[in-house]
């Protein structure tokens, strides 16, 4: 939610400059909230391009409600952790909260990367 802790399936519109990975995206990215630790959460980056063939990926259809203005895919690439403190700043605003089947099949998604040892789980 705008102004307080994030929490798994809220929406942010992220800067490039948000990740330490760097983003060769050139404008913000859609990115949904996969998990909260104390003080830092990992999101999973959304992308309008397919996904490179062997990356595991889901469709996310387009919801100009919640600013999916395309549709698109969650995929594993390009997870970011950041800092608590770092969203709902103008590195990255707030923009909806995921509901229904699609936060269903988003953390469904993100349970089976955690259960393969694919995801950047915060460990703080």
């Amino acid at each position: 939610m705008p102004d307080s802790k994030p929490e798994p399936c809220d929406l942010y519109s992220a800067a490039p400059a948000s990740t330490p990975f760097g983003d060769k995206h050139p404008g913000p990215r859609r990115i949904g909230v996969a998990a909260v630790g104390r003080h830092v959460a990992t999101s999973l980056s959304r992308t309008t391009q397919a996904p490179r063939r062997g990356v595991r990926a889901i469709r996310s259809a387009a919801d100009l409600d919640r600013g999916l203005t395309k549709d698109g895919w969650w995929t594993e690439e390009h997870q970011r952790p950041m800092l608590i403190s770092e969203y709902g700043t103008d590195k990255c605003r707030y923009m909806a909260t995921l509901e229904g089947e699609p936060a269903v099949d988003f953390l469904n998604f993100w349970g089976g990367l955690c259960m393969l040892g694919l995801a950047h789980e915060p460990r703080d």
